[in-house]
């Protein structure tokens, strides 16, 4: 049997006569005719029964066109994924990354593109987490590198994680924290927070005004801005620790012990029907592989 057969198959059934298909294929009848006769030979099995009103599929006919038509859909999804990959591999790949993302693993996955696909173009934006796993589900996007928590209401997403890193909370040195010991995050409130609008970890319910609003005393998406009122207004810097690391390295800011730490997931998105699901699997074991080797040096954040 072969596909062109399958095809005449299934629009003599959809067209109800065998002149109706022919149009509909735009081929000569006779041509139609003998392409089932010949399939009926080879099958040995009636597929039609052929009358003056048109032609009634048999039973198997009735079968045969059923499953006909599921691998002509599938075949027709199949190669117009393949030639979106074609189109895609020596084309765009539309990132949308978070606030914290673009921090890492946005230079480790964007170093791996240069390395293993230099005829893609990246075309990387960024907006908050939630937004871009939506501009993902309606096509904005082809991958996103974000939080996994801004995931959880799109469970049709393919996912693959990255990295995952503990959120802490810094302070200048001699923050009237410091050396206080364990403390819940919500113990933190009476103290400027500075974060990447973490405040819905908090229940309002449970804090005074004056500590929703401290909780709330900076809550922005850009990295810098945390780690400069962590060292110069006195905030408590709440964020995943890699944005800190330099700091803590050499005494601008110490950590202060929580007493339950929320961890922070990294994941690659990417939608099931993109053309880039392909990819997106081979890329995020390359990036986790980046992100696991010794960092070359880099330009830090300022300050």
């Amino acid at each position: 049997m072969q596909l062109r057969q399958l095809e005449h198959v299934v629009a003599v059934v959809s067209a109800g006569s065998f002149s109706a298909a022919a149009r509909n294929l735009r081929i000569a009848q006779p041509t139609l005719s003998r392409s089932i006769a010949q399939l009926e030979s080879s099958l040995g099995l009636r597929l039609f029964e052929r009358a003056e009103a048109g032609a009634r599929a048999t039973a198997v006919g009735v079968l045969l066109a059923s499953r006909g038509e599921e691998i002509l859909g599938s075949i027709a999804a199949l190669t117009e994924e393949l030639q979106g990959l074609a189109r895609g591999a020596h084309g765009r790949l539309r990132v949308g990354v978070g606030p914290a993302s673009k921090i890492r693993p946005l230079p480790q996955f964007a170093a791996v593109i240069a390395r293993t696909e230099p005829h893609l173009q990246l075309e990387m934006r960024q907006d908050s987490g939630r937004a871009i796993v939506e501009g993902l589900s309606n096509g904005q996007y082809d991958i996103v590198l974000t939080f996994s928590e801004n995931a959880v209401e799109h469970g049709d997403l393919i996912r693959h994680k990255l990295f995952e890193d503990r959120i802490v909370a810094v302070v200048r040195p001699g923050h009237p924290l410091q050396g206080s010991g364990k403390r819940r995050l919500d113990e933190m409130a009476d103290h400027p927070v500075a974060s990447f609008r973490l405040a819905s970890d908090f229940s309002p319910g449970e804090l005074s005004r004056a500590q929703q609003a401290n909780l709330q005393a900076l809550m922005t998406d850009d990295g810098a801005m945390i780690r400069q009122f962590a060292l110069y207004h006195g905030h408590i810097g709440l964020a995943p620790r890699f944005l800190f690391e330099d700091l803590l390295a050499d005494g601008r800011v110490v950590e202060l012990e929580l007493d339950a730490a929320p961890v922070y997931d990294c994941w690659l998105l990417v939608a099931r029907r993109s053309w880039a699901l392909p990819l997106a699997g081979v890329l995020a074991g390359l990036v986790r592989r980046e992100l696991a080797e010794p960092s070359p040096p880099q330009e830090t954040l300022a300050p």
